[in-house]
Formats: structure tokens, sequence, C-alpha cells
């Protein structure tokens, strides 16, 4: 959603994110709003919460893939 609740995308997949400490999700969103940076909303449980689009992947590879 954006400031104004309009739809602006749908969400495909979301969860805890326990590194953050808050909510994380994966949303396809009109292109006028897929600016890094751009303050979102997403309607969980029928509460508006304040998303950010951010680049992927969230958190950094520290593992050794050998």
């Amino acid at each position: 959603m954006d400031a104004n609740d309009n739809e602006i995308g749908i969400v495909t997949s979301g969860t805890y994110g326990p590194t953050f400490e808050k909510p994380v999700a994966m949303a396809y969103v009109k292109v006028e709003f897929a600016t890094l940076e751009t303050e979102v909303y997403a309607l969980v449980r029928g509460k508006k919460l304040p998303m950010t689009v951010s680049k992927m992947p969230f958190v950094a590879q520290s593992y050794y893939r050998g």
C-alpha cells in the first residue's frame, strides 16, 4: 500500500526476520515505488505496517560454499 492506502503491489513471501528483529517480506510493487529506500506499507492481519524498499539479499552471505 502507499501512504494514501492505495494498493501498489502484492507480497509474495514474508516472515519474522531474527537478524533484524522485525518482519521482512518480498513483494512485487509498481515501478514508481520500486526505488531503494522508498517507504511503503504492508497490511498484516488488518494492521498497516511501514516497510522500506531494500536490495536483496537482506543480509550479506557469510558462509563458505566449497
